[in-house]
């Protein structure tokens, strides 16, 4: 952990975020073409080629966690108006790191710019009625890597994978 020779983590981020966890945003821009069951990320195209490991400021968002440095993309997520519910899930690959947070904490909480945090294996994100719910995330990983995430339907089980390349990795 970054800052503290704790032995266990600050905080726990919350395994299922509700419309009033999301930054509020109603769909300004048309949804991506890389959407999965109504969840979609302009993000998810991946970081530029050009950022490069180690991290620094100009290369990418260098993020310590447990003593690892990784890098960081952030990738707000966003369920499309009138998606009542979908849980998103990193699948590969197994070094790698899904932040999802209330908005409320990002720029606010120390533990969480410092990764003294504990996450989940998942995110259950809940939408809102009558615009778009945009959740602050962020994904994180040890090298170039090709990112694997599934979005889930709780209620239908259906699901779909998606690619997002890092660090000039191709997927």
């Amino acid at each position: 952990m970054t800052g503290s020779n704790s032995a266990s983590p600050s905080i726990q981020l919350p395994a299922s975020l509700r419309c009033d966890d999301s930054m509020g945003l109603g769909e300004s821009t048309q949804p991506s073409p890389d959407t999965a069951l109504g969840v979609h990320s302009l993000a998810w195209k991946g970081s530029p080629g050009y950022y490069r490991f180690p991290v620094s400021s100009s290369s990418g968002y260098p993020f310590q966690f447990r003593g690892a440095v990784y890098g960081g993309w952030k990738a707000p997520v966003t369920l499309s108006a009138g998606v009542v519910e979908r849980s998103i899930e990193l699948v590969a690959p197994s070094d790698a790191l899904l932040i999802v947070a209330p908005f409320r904490m990002w720029g606010t909480s120390k533990d969480l710019a410092e990764g003294n945090i504990t996450m989940p294996s998942a995110y259950t994100l809940h939408g809102c009625a009558d615009y778009a719910a945009t959740f602050a995330s962020l994904l994180l990983v040890r090298g170039p890597s090709c990112i694997v995430l599934r979005v889930s339907d709780p209620k239908t089980g259906a699901s779909e994978e998606f690619r997002v390349p890092m660090y000039g990795r191709s997927c």
